[in-house]
C-alpha cells in the first residue's frame, strides 16, 4: 500500500478508491490487526489471517460516534471474534458509513457463547441514512464453534444498503446463516449476487425486522433450514413491518423441512413482494404452500418448476 509516494500520480490513483464514496481526507491502514477511532478510516491491499479477539472484531475493530470507513482489496481468513464481527465489528452513530469493496473471507468465526454473539462474518450497525455497502465481496465457510445461542454470519443494523455482485456461500450458523437485516432504509438493494449452500442447523438464511429493501437477480440456491423440532421456520422470515421485494430472481433446490415455508412471517405488519421469479412447484402447486404471510403480498409473473420431477 502507498502512503506518501514520491510519485504523486499513483497515489492520487489510490486516493481516488476513497473519493467514490466519501468526500473527505482519508487516513491509510495497512497494520494487522487496528482499533481506530479517527473520523475517516480506509483500509487498503491487506491481508488479516489467523487473528484472534477475546471480544468484538477478530481483524477490525471501529467504534465512534462519526466514522466512515472504506475497506478494499482485502482477505480474511481462519479469523475469530469472541463475541461479534469475527472479521469486522463495525459500530457508529452520527455521520458515519461503512463500504466494503473487492474483499473476500473464508474460514472466520465467532465462537464466545453469549446471547450477544453476532456476526461470524461481521457486524455492522450504522445511523440512519448512512452508507451500508458491500460491493464485490464474497464470504464463505464462515461459522460459529457453538450453537446453542443466536448467532449469524453477517448482522446489519440501520443505514441505507447497497450489496451488489457478492457471493454468499457455504456458510453455518444456528440462527441465520445468510445475513440478517434489522432497521433499513427505503431505497435498500441487494442485487446481482449468489446466496448459496448456506445451513442454518436451527432457523433462516435470511432474517428481516423492520426492514424496507429490494432483491434483484439473485440466485437462491441449495440454502437449507434445518429446525428439528415441531415449529417450521423456513429459509427467509420477515417480521415487524418488514417491506421485502424479490425481482427477476432464481429459489432453486433449497431445502426446507416438510410443512415449512420458502417465505415466513410471524409478528407485526409486513408486505411480500414476488414478481419475475422462479419458485418451486411445491404444496399442491399454489403459492400459498410457499408463502405464510399475514401482511399484504404481491405476486406478477411466477414460473414454477417441480423440484421433485424424475
Amino acid at each position: 500500500m502507498i502512503h506518501r509516494s514520491s510519485y504523486p500520480f499513483a497515489c492520487l490513483l489510490l486516493r481516488s478508491h476513497y473519493f467514490d464514496f466519501f468526500d473527505s481526507p482519508i487516513f491509510g491502514v495497512n497494520v494487522v490487526s487496528e482499533r481506530v477511532t479517527s473520523l475517516q478510516v480506509w483500509v487498503n491491499d491487506c491481508r488479516f489471517i489467523g487473528l484472534a479477539s477475546s471480544s468484538d472484531g477478530g481483524a477490525i475493530y471501529y467504534s465512534s460516534s462519526d466514522i466512515k470507513m472504506v475497506v478494499e482489496q482485502c482477505l480474511f481468513k481462519n479469523c475469530d471474534a469472541g463475541s461479534r464481527g469475527g472479521c469486522i465489528h463495525f459500530s457508529s452513530s452520527g455521520k458515519s458509513g461503512i463500504v466494503l469493496s473487492k474483499c473476500y473471507a473464508s474460514k472466520c468465526k465467532s465462537s464466545q457463547s453469549t446471547s450477544q454473539q453476532s456476526g461470524s462474518f461481521a457486524y455492522i450497525s450504522v445511523n440512519e441514512k448512512s452508507r451500508n455497502e458491500l460491493l464485490w465481496v464474497s464470504y464463505s465457510q464462515c461459522a460459529s464453534s457453538t450453537y446453542n445461542n443466536p448467532e449469524q454470519t453477517l448482522s446489519v443494523s440501520d443505514g441505507l444498503v447497497l450489496y451488489a455482485n457478492d457471493n454468499i456461500s457455504n456458510n453455518l450458523a444456528y440462527q441465520v446463516s445468510g445475513m440478517k437485516l434489522d432497521g433499513l432504509d427505503e431505497g435498500s438493494i441487494i442485487k446481482f449476487s449468489n446466496i448459496a449452500h448456506n445451513n442454518a442447523t436451527n432457523y433462516y438464511c435470511l432474517t428481516f425486522y423492520s426492514s424496507s429493501i429490494v432483491f434483484k437477480n439473485i440466485n437462491f440456491i441449495n440454502n437449507t433450514e434445518g429446525q428439528p423440532t415441531s415449529s417450521y421456520y423456513g429459509i427467509i422470515f420477515c417480521q415487524s413491518s418488514s417491506i421485502i421485494r424479490f425481482e427477476d430472481s432464481v429459489f432453486i433446490h433449497n431445502d426446507y423441512r416438510e410443512n415449512a415455508f420458502l417465505f415466513r412471517r410471524t409478528t407485526g405488519y409486513a408486505g411480500l413482494a414476488v414478481i419475475n421469479c422462479w419458485l418451486p412447484q411445491v404444496f399442491n402447486q399454489t403459492l400459498a404452500g410457499i408463502v405464510n404471510h399475514r401482511g399484504q403480498t404481491e405476486t406478477h409473473n411466477i414460473s414454477f418448476f417441480n423440484t421433485f420431477a424424475e
